[in-house]
């Protein structure tokens, strides 16, 4: 039986803030910013959960930030306090793939495939998030050898 999961994306564009940009390095340069509201779906129709992210898109190198704080609370804080505010990316469908590979673990080869594509979605995040992307390949892998040396010893 499949299961099918949709994540749809909605995004909604506000007004220009200035950052200082923690990718390209620039001091006081603008930044597009938009309200994405991601939505999970099972079957394509039936909703799972809504994440919300308030993104900043860097004017200069173009790379695209999320913030802790809404687009009415960027304009109250400074470059300074707005870059604190920053987390790494990652969004909706990182979290569903690293559930989804913790809970098909069990299933030999499967797991791998769906373990893999946890790193390879979440390569733009730092520290932690990215980290935490490797616990399902390691888990996989653990599984599979663990499986193989019970094989292996049984005949």
């Amino acid at each position: 039986m499949a299961i099918f999961f949709y994540v749809s994306k909605q995004r909604t564009p506000g007004p220009e803030v200035a950052i200082d940009c923690p990718a390209c390095k620039s001091s006081l340069v603008l930044a597009n910013t938009a309200t994405q509201v991601e939505t999970a779906k099972l079957f394509f129709v039936i909703p799972l959960f809504t994440h919300h992210n308030t993104i900043l898109r860097c004017q200069k190198c173009n790379s695209e930030l999320i913030s802790r704080l809404s687009i009415q609370q960027l304009h109250e804080k400074s470059p300074e306090q707005i870059n604190r505010s920053i987390v790494p990316t990652g969004g909706l469908l990182v979290a569903i793939l690293f559930l989804a590979s913790l809970f098909f673990c069990w299933i030999p080869i499967l797991n791998l495939v769906i373990a893999a594509t946890v790193p390879v979605a979440n390569y733009q995040s730092r520290g932690a998030n990215k980290l935490a992307g490797y616990i399902p390949l390691v888990v996989a892998l653990g599984f599979n050898c663990w499986l193989a040396w019970a094989v292996i010893t049984k005949g």
